[in-house]
């Protein structure tokens, strides 16, 4: 198929739009995860006291679980793009070629690129793929473990693909028919149609 006779048109989202999907999300996961894993586990939460923190042992642990709680965050936000392009490449016409990484060091956010168009539902699995294997997999996991870390690493990744939903969600209106191709610079995408 030669993608250069083929019309394009911009389909571009507001970063209003994405704040508010990120708030959708939060009441999501508040309501259907942190509301009855407290219901389930209240029992069994425990938290050190604030004295512990204040001796010097406590705040030695204190650092050491942060930069861990910063590095696994940092190697998550890594997979989250790697997952994108992983699934996006089986459907590329030439695979992991088709696919860039990157980061926009004015906004600190990292991206993942498809260059060549997909199919609707193809684009669709590759952008959802980070939400279900690091947000809400790890959430239903802390339901039936009482992980306290699984859940907050869950909610956190499940806010994280805040972005993706609202992508999805546009691209879910669109024909099913039609090739889209991911916007490289802005929250969005181009739909591909043959010209009449």
């Amino acid at each position: 198929m030669n993608w250069n006779e083929m019309i394009k048109i911009k389909r571009t989202l507001e970063i209003a739009e994405a704040g508010k999907w990120a708030r959708r999300m939060l009441v999501f996961v508040g309501l259907c995860f942190v509301l009855p894993f407290y219901l389930v586990w209240r029992g069994s939460i425990t938290t050190p006291s604030i004295g512990h923190y204040i001796e010097l042992t406590g705040v030695v642990l204190w650092l050491a679980n942060f930069s861990i709680a910063v590095l696994l965050i940092l190697v998550g936000v890594v997979l989250h793009e790697l997952l994108h392009g992983l699934v996006w490449a089986l459907f590329a016409s030439k695979g992991f070629r088709s696919i860039s990484f990157g980061v926009v060091w004015e906004y600190l956010t990292p991206y993942c690129h498809c260059k060549v168009p997909l199919r609707i539902n193809q684009y669709i699995l590759g952008g959802i793929a980070p939400g279900i294997v690091l947000g809400i997999i790890p959430l239903i996991y802390s339901l039936v473990s009482g992980s306290l870390g699984w859940l907050l690493w869950g909610a956190f990744f499940t806010y994280a693909a805040s972005g993706d939903c609202l992508v999805i969600a546009q691209l879910m209106k669109e024909d099913g028919s039609l090739y889209v191709q991911d916007h490289p610079s802005e929250l969005g995408y181009y739909l591909l149609k043959q010209q009449n």
